[in-house]
């Protein structure tokens, strides 16, 4: 879904893609099948500077996300996209916006505990990217998660079966940041279905990793000096601030030469029986 407003001067785009697989559809799926965003010829959806300052404005559980386990899953899932390809690292920082702004140019991570359904369906997860139309450089991605499901950090040996694994969850929302858009391939990271107890998209895929190789480039070999753990900025983490509804999302969009994209978002499938 596309729409649009503009005029001679200004203009701004609001991308809405809701992609579902049919879960009987997993035959044979293409040596490459992940997705980019191309918003002009020759350009695409995706960062330019350095790392990727990634904001956690939280101290207590939201909805049914616990505050540990959120920045827990977020260093696994940052981890998991370290140093593949060219792509900027994701640096966690404590603290941010209370609530999603496309337009705040601060990338942030919000548990929604009063999920729009009408907008998302029954989504776990969504990732709203706002983009210069003409280049594709990324300035703002915000991750929405849908705090009325149940979320865990799961043991990869022995996942329970009874909850989404949230690490999972992150790494694939984490692609979205970055550019990527959803995969056909199911066993890719970038594929838009996740199982209760499914712990696989923490590892990324040949797939993925070919995606971000295209957008980012390969990566230089570093040197001693330019080799640095996964960081986050130290601190205490803030108290949490009122959340907004996430519809403003949608209807505060202002025109500011900008675009935004909610990328496909992760959907629940429900085990064959």
């Amino acid at each position: 879904m596309q729409l649009g407003v503009g005029n001679a001067r200004k203009r701004w785009t609001y991308w809405l893609h809701a992609w579902a697989f049919m879960v009987g559809a997993l035959a044979a799926a293409p040596a490459r099948a992940y997705e980019l965003k191309e918003p002009a010829e020759g350009t695409f959806v995706r960062w330019t500077r350095g790392d990727v300052a990634l904001h956690v404005p939280y101290a207590e559980a939201v909805g049914t996300v616990d505050a540990d386990a959120l920045w827990d899953s977020l260093l696994i899932a940052a981890d998991a996209w370290r140093h593949i390809g060219g792509a900027p690292p994701v640096r966690l920082v404590a603290g941010g916006p209370p609530a999603p702004d496309p337009h705040d140019g601060l990338s942030s991570v919000h548990v929604l505990s009063e999920w729009p359904a009408e907008t998302y369906g029954d989504r776990l997860a969504v990732t709203v990217s706002t983009f210069d139309p003409n280049t594709g450089e990324l300035r703002d991605t915000d991750v929405l998660i849908n705090g009325t499901r149940t979320f865990g950090v799961l043991d990869e040996a022995a996942p329970a079966t009874d909850r989404f694994d949230l690490p999972s969850v992150l790494t694939h929302e984490l692609g979205h940041v970055l550019g990527l858009d959803e995969s056909e391939v199911p066993e890719a990271t970038m594929w838009p279905l996740l199982l209760p107890g499914q712990v696989s998209p923490r590892t990324l895929d040949t797939d993925d990793e070919q995606g971000i190789v295209a957008l980012y480039g390969a990566a230089a070999a570093p040197t001693p000096e330019q080799t640095v753990p996964l960081t986050c900025d130290a601190g205490p983490r803030p108290e949490r601030g009122s959340w907004l509804a996430v519809l403003a999302l949608v209807v505060t969009l202002r025109s500011r030469g900008l675009a935004s994209l909610a990328f496909a978002p992760l959907r629940s499938r429900t085990p064959k029986r």
